[in-house]
């Protein structure tokens, strides 16, 4: 695991290794074939293990979170957008079902704030979930044009983007108080040269996106020095000060550059497009979705890298 301080370099990194074939893997039904239950996958013994049966039906793209006990899933898209929602708790091996929620189903982005499940869509609308009592408030919503949105807590505040959909417009963010309602609008992030969707990464007390950082304790913006960096800012993981993609990692107290060693290639061919990506505190791993052959198969593999330090 890469320790804040220590040295590192393309010979500090070893390589990627791919999750073994053969085991029981992820899988994507198409057609009339549903499987919505999912499964977990645990780094330490690099097995996976399915999930009890969920009260959800198969989607793609819901609000989640973890809570630190239980895992909430809420709305989502298969064919049409979704108003349900579920809790599913490890210790227990067993899903439940949450109320219904005051929000309409429009792209849904959530996070733990800490005591509650923060939800907003697309329009935008905002609602709170409190396990503890296992209802919903209704929220303020944030102060950006209805998009695509993404929510992000750190250090006790609510962070909310709103991502860039036109080619040169910038990136909307807003802070919002989950307890008391109140919000407000910060400095607009730098726009994306093609409109394209950047995942923000939280790096301690800041927050990445894309080409740039933003400090919250200051609010306010920063270039990350690229150069030649062939840093990939639509899939990467944060572990820290240091920012992993696939061809170049990021020190962001020093905002240099050092080379990756080479993602593998996917079993069946094609690129990798938008992966399930996750940063579990010593490896970072990359999963599946599109791009393998033909278009409609989704791969049932994955890789998994560990960044070391002195």
């Amino acid at each position: 695991m890469f320790r804040p301080g220590s040295a590192f370099g393309p010979s500090r990194f070893p390589r990627f290794r791919r999750q073994p074939p053969g085991l029981p893997p992820w899988r994507r039904l198409h057609g009339e074939a549903r499987w919505g239950d999912g499964g977990a996958y645990d780094p330490a013994t690099n097995r996976w293990r399915r999930l009890p049966k969920s009260p959800l039906t198969a989607r793609m793209a819901p609000a989640s979170a973890w809570t630190g006990s239980e895992f909430l899933v809420w709305g989502g898209y298969q064919v049409r957008f979704a108003t349900d929602g579920a809790a599913y708790d490890p210790e227990a091996n067993a899903w439940r079902e949450l109320p219904a929620a005051p929000l309409d189903a429009a792209e849904p982005a959530g996070a733990w704030t800490g005591s509650r499940f923060l939800v907003v869509t697309g329009t935008p609308q905002a609602a709170a979930y409190d396990p503890s009592t296992d209802t919903w408030d209704t929220v303020a919503p944030p102060p950006v044009a209805a998009g695509a949105m993404q929510v992000v807590v750190i250090g006790g505040r609510v962070f909310v983007l709103r991502q860039s959909i036109d080619p040169g417009e910038p990136m909307a963010i807003a802070e919002l108080d989950a307890a008391g309602g109140t919000r407000q609008r910060l400095e607009d992030g730098p726009a994306a040269p093609d409109g394209a969707a950047r995942p923000a990464l939280v790096a301690g007390q800041l927050l990445v996106v894309g080409d740039a950082v933003f400090d919250t304790e200051t609010d306010s913006w920063s270039a990350i020095r690229r150069g030649d960096c062939r840093f990939r800012a639509d899939l990467a993981a944060a572990t820290g000060p240091l920012v992993l993609s696939p061809a170049a990692a990021v020190d962001l107290t020093t905002r240099t550059c050092r080379a990756m060693p080479r993602i593998p290639d996917r079993p069946g061919g094609g690129a990798r497009v938008a992966p399930i990506s996750v940063w579990t505190g010593s490896d970072w791993i990359v999963w599946s979705r599109g791009g393998g052959e033909p278009r409609s198969v989704f791969e049932k593999d994955g890789v998994a890298f560990g960044p070391t330090g002195d």
